[in-house]
């Protein structure tokens, strides 16, 4: 959900006791794995692989093996069974690198 960008509006709402929510976006699994993706890579522990297999029903490793493999090579992620991690290089480079996964 997001706000009313007014903040008149905001307090207006919140002075009635309503949730000053202005809308909303229902996200499919397609959307909620992008998501997980795109934020999971900014963080300093990455994404957790199980996480997302259990969550997805996917396997991770498998189902984007020759990208993993790729962005390996280029040095722009560190692999391991538990984890994807980006490194110092591929950080500047996190939403081309979740878009590539995706």
């Amino acid at each position: 959900y997001w706000n009313h960008r007014s903040l008149e509006r905001y307090i207006h709402d919140l002075n009635k006791e309503i949730r000053p929510v202005a809308g909303q976006e229902n996200l499919d699994d397609d959307a909620l794995l992008l998501e997980r993706v795109y934020l999971g890579l900014r963080t300093a522990q990455g994404l957790s692989i199980s996480a997302l297999n259990k969550r997805f029903g996917i396997d991770f490793c498998r189902k984007f093996a020759s990208v993993l493999s790729a962005l390996g090579k280029e040095g722009n992620i560190s692999l391991t069974p538990e984890q994807c991690i980006l490194t110092p290089k591929g950080r500047p480079f996190c939403d081309g690198i979740a878009a590539r996964l995706l």
